[in-house]
């Protein structure tokens, strides 16, 4: 019997899941399980946590040989695709994971062409909550399908040195020096300490804050204007942001994307938190090698 692929879509709202899990049907034959499929007919939610049922018949549709596609909002979250993985041991399947990389104005626009759209703040949710996939999770495969992407848009010198480019962005009350000189000074810190250190590091100091323009706010975690920026979520940002913008050299993309998401991680590692650092035991040591050279030129680019 040829081997079964389980697919799980990953992307926010908008990002063009529905049609590559009807493509995947078309051309794979695979199982449609959505959240919105199932909800129309009166099933239960898609939520394996929440509604067991829906895995169940995922698993039987991979006994019986039939490929599935799962596309579900949990998807966004680590360790939900790594429970999704986890769950399938000792059945007989391929997983693959497929990362929808849609720009977020792409996201906006899609999600206004629906016939119910969905709020902006729960895509902004989304957006400052997305954990760009991993090898480490259990996948077999990873594939980055980007959808309505256009490269010219993604210029690293318009970034930094444009109209509208970070080198011009004031973190205020964070650093003396620009969003743009910060990142810039970052990667020369971290190139000058590990002069032998991977393209994708050195990469990853370049764009690590790069969402922080999108994400600045004079408000605090409890709703109070305090006057202070604050840039809740801007690693999740900037590691997506990340996926658009193309290198000179042959760069893993997911590598520097992951550096990125976790370069905040060390101040939480500093603490007794167990979870914290439960989380690091499950990262690879050359990865936490790797976040540890960000953290500490990410420190020096600030003074």
């Amino acid at each position: 019997m040829k081997k079964p692929t389980f697919y799980v879509l990953v992307g926010l709202h908008g990002s063009g899941k529905s049609e590559m899990a009807q493509e995947l049907h078309d051309k794979k034959g695979a199982v449609i399980f959505a959240a919105d499929a199932i909800k129309k007919s009166g099933d239960p939610a898609a939520s394996m946590y929440e509604f067991t049922d829906v895995w169940r018949r995922i698993k039987n549709t991979l006994f019986l040989g039939r490929s599935v596609v799962y596309c579900v909002e949990d998807s966004i979250y680590r360790w939900h695709r790594a429970q999704f993985v986890g769950d399938l041991f000792g059945i007989f399947c391929k997983t693959v994971c497929v990362m929808m990389a849609t720009p977020y104005d792409a996201c906006l626009a899609r999600n206004e062409r629906r016939h119910m759209p969905v709020p902006v703040e729960e895509i902004e949710k989304q957006r400052r909550s997305i954990f760009i996939p991993q090898q480490d999770e259990g996948w077999d495969e990873i594939i980055i399908e980007y959808t309505d992407y256009d490269k010219k848009k993604y210029d690293i010198h318009e970034l930094f040195h444009g109209v509208n480019g970070i080198c011009n962005f004031d973190q205020r009350n964070h650093h003396r020096h620009t969003l743009g000189e910060h990142c810039l000074l970052a990667a020369q810190y971290l190139e000058a300490d590990n002069p032998k250190c991977s393209y994708e590091v050195y990469e990853a100091a370049l764009l690590h804050d790069i969402g922080k323009q999108y994400t600045q706010t004079f408000v605090d975690e409890n709703g109070v204007a305090d006057g202070k920026a604050h840039y809740f979520g801007h690693a999740a940002v900037s590691a997506y942001e990340s996926l658009f913008y193309d290198s000179s050299r042959f760069v893993d993309v997911l590598r520097r994307a992951d550096i990125i998401q976790n370069h905040m991680e060390p101040y939480k590692w500093a603490s007794p938190s167990a979870t914290a650092n439960l989380f690091r035991q499950h990262l690879d040591k050359e990865l936490v090698k790797e976040i540890m050279m960000l953290h500490e030129a990410d420190k020096m680019a600030k003074m």
